[in-house]
This record gives C-alpha cells, sequence and structure tokens, in this order.
C-alpha cells in the first residue's frame, strides 16, 4: 500500500464488546480507517471482498466460518487483504500453522489498543507480526518438527490426504475446505513422498481409495491416492 492515505481496516470478532472496544480504538488511531465490521466469518469475507480492506483483524474463533477458514478463502481468492488473527488464549500449534498458511500475524487479546493499532500499520507495511507472549510456543514448534526425523504431515495435510483416498480432486478438496486448487496441489506434492513411506495408514483414509478415484482427477492424485492404500494393503497381508 502507498504511505499517502490511512490503512484501510476490517474487524471481524464475535463478541460484541471486545469488537465495539477495536472499532473505538481504529477510528481513533490517525493512520487508520475503518471500512467494515463483522460478527462472523461469512460477513467478514463478503465485506473483505466488497471493501477490499488493507488489513482485516480477524477473531480465530469466529462463529460461521472461523478465523482459519477466512484466511484461506483470501488466499484462495487471491484477495490483498493481509489478515491479522486474535485469540484469547492461541496454541501454538495454531499460531504455527496459521502463520504457514500466510496469516499476516497473531496477536492475543491481552494486547493494549495502542499494541494491535500499531501492528495493524506494521501488517500493512509488508511485515508479520506475532506477539510477544507467542514467540515462544511458536519457536518450538518450529524445533519439534524440526527434529522429528521422520517428515510432518500437517493436520491440514492429513487431511488433504484422507480426502484424495476418499475420491474426491484437487478442485473439489479445494472448495471444501475453502483452498486454492494450486495450495491443494502443494500440499499434495508435499504428501506424496511422505504418505507413501508411511508405517501404517489408517483404514479410514483407504475404505473408498482407489475406486472411489474419480476419472477426473490428475495422475498425481490417482497416483498417489492408489499408491498410498496399495502400500498399505501389502504391509497388512505381510
Amino acid at each position: 500500500m502507498t504511505t499517502d492515505r490511512r490503512v484501510r481496516v476490517l474487524t471481524a470478532d464475535g463478541h460484541p464488546l471486545y469488537r465495539e472496544a477495536m472499532t473505538n480504538a481504529i477510528k481513533d488511531w490517525p493512520e487508520l480507517e475503518l471500512v467494515a465490521e463483522a460478527s462472523d466469518g461469512r460477513r467478514a469475507l463478503e465485506a473483505i471482498n466488497a471493501e477490499e480492506p488493507d488489513v482485516a483483524l480477524v477473531e480465530s474463533n469466529l462463529p460461521g466460518l472461523n478465523g482459519d477458514q477466512v484466511l484461506n478463502a483470501v488466499g484462495r481468492d487471491g484477495l490483498d487483504t493481509r489478515v491479522l488473527l486474535i485469540s484469547a488464549e492461541p496454541a501454538a500449534g495454531d499460531v504455527y500453522q496459521a502463520i504457514a498458511n500466510g496469516a499476516a500475524g497473531y496477536l492475543t487479546k491481552d494486547a493494549e489498543a495502542r499494541e494491535i493499532c500499531d501492528a495493524i500499520t506494521a501488517v500493512a507495511r509488508g511485515q508479520t507480526i506475532l506477539a510477544p507472549e507467542l514467540q515462544a510456543g511458536v519457536a518450538g514448534e518450529i524445533r519439534l518438527r524440526s527434529v522429528d526425523e521422520r517428515p510432518f504431515l500437517s493436520d491440514r495435510e492429513y487431511e488433504v490426504l484422507r480426502m484424495i483416498a476418499g475420491g474426491l480432486t484437487a478442485p473439489e478438496i479445494g472448495r471444501s475446505i475453502h483452498l486454492s486448487t494450486a495450495t491443494v496441489k502443494t500440499h499434495l506434492q508435499h504428501i506424496e513422498p511422505i504418505a507413501q513411506g508411511m508405517d501404517t495408514i489408517p483404514v479410514a483414509l483407504c475404505d473408498r481409495g482407489p475406486q472411489a478415484s474419480s476419472s477426473s482427477s490428475s495422475s498425481t492424485e490417482r497416483t498417489l491416492s492408489s499408491s498410498v492404500c496399495s502400500g498399505r494393503s501389502r504391509r497388512s497381508s505381510s
């Protein structure tokens, strides 16, 4: 964004009193302009599409669509809005995953109004902001994942793997979990070598696997679904 205008901001929070406090703080902040507010994720996403704010301050536990789903939808639709998530007591793993999925930052509701407004301004300049009290937990997540000798499947990648085994195509998966097809395919590229090397594949993944694969699936999708489940069958029979 250019520096000769105020930062256009949307706030989305399911708690009316907290949302009111944040909207008032943003209205009073000289560098910020409040363009919309929302009480649930679906309204937040509609407002983001309509108003195209520079920054969306989004509660992680929004009703309707939660903060992660709003974040994924913004990325799926190629919107320029940067999503800054906020939560009362976020788990370190959730914060790690949100940043990995493209969040511009993560704050806690313990932050004062000045801290939040400063964070919004910094995010609009392209920075990534992490609340000080969350930094140690995220660092721990990074260390935990880096020392594991086995490749790591995130919860999202495991979900994609389950859907591929169930016969869904990348576009169908994207629509189901609010991701772009390109993002789903990136997950597939990461999943394939990991899944083929797994010692055990849960039965539920393969109940509909190769038989359910759609004729419209890509070769990568069909290969992944069939190789994962046939690999499980070989291990089960040995």
